[in-house]
């Protein structure tokens, strides 16, 4: 009785554990995924072309969303960084389809929005950044940039 005793204690104690512990869970992948390590490292070396080939490649594998978001993230900024304004829109919106609190989406999406012309879009996208980040000087910057840039924007789009 005394083993058995102990085992259900341990159990519960387990379970307890386990439950508390879920909300805050967190995937860990053994295996590096070798597009994601190799779009990186192109990013880094300023191979854009590269570095979009190897996150598309990614993105386009089951690598989960903590992995997910971010890779769409870097292939939105590496499109844009190349004039590919229509990609690069759509891989953020992919991001934060996935992730609608990754704030980083929001001020590049807005960043290719802007590019675009579609002021009125790029600001919502900014203010939303700040919304989900407020202490990030990035986001902060992106907006105020754009307010500060606005009229001469509009002056040109006409």
């Amino acid at each position: 009785m005394k083993t058995t005793g102990k085992q259900l204690i341990a159990a519960t104690a387990l379970a307890l554990i386990g439950f508390s512990t879920a909300a805050n869970a967190q995937t860990f992948y053994m295996n590096e995924n070798r597009d994601i390590k190799r779009g990186t490292e192109a990013m880094k070396q300023g191979d854009l072309e590269g570095a979009s080939r190897y996150f598309r490649r990614a993105a386009s594998r089951d690598i989960g969303a903590e992995r997910l978001v971010p890779v769409l993230n870097n292939l939105c900024a590496v499109d844009y960084a190349q004039g590919k304004l229509d990609s690069a829109e759509e891989a953020c919106t992919r991001a934060i389809a996935e992730d609608r609190h990754f704030w980083r989406a929001y001020v590049n999406r807005g960043n290719v929005l802007k590019a675009k012309g579609h002021f009125a879009q790029a600001h919502q996208d900014y203010a939303k950044a700040v919304k989900l980040k407020p202490g990030s000087d990035m986001t902060q910057r992106a907006l105020a940039k754009l307010l500060e840039e606005q009229p001469k924007l509009f002056a040109v789009a006409r």
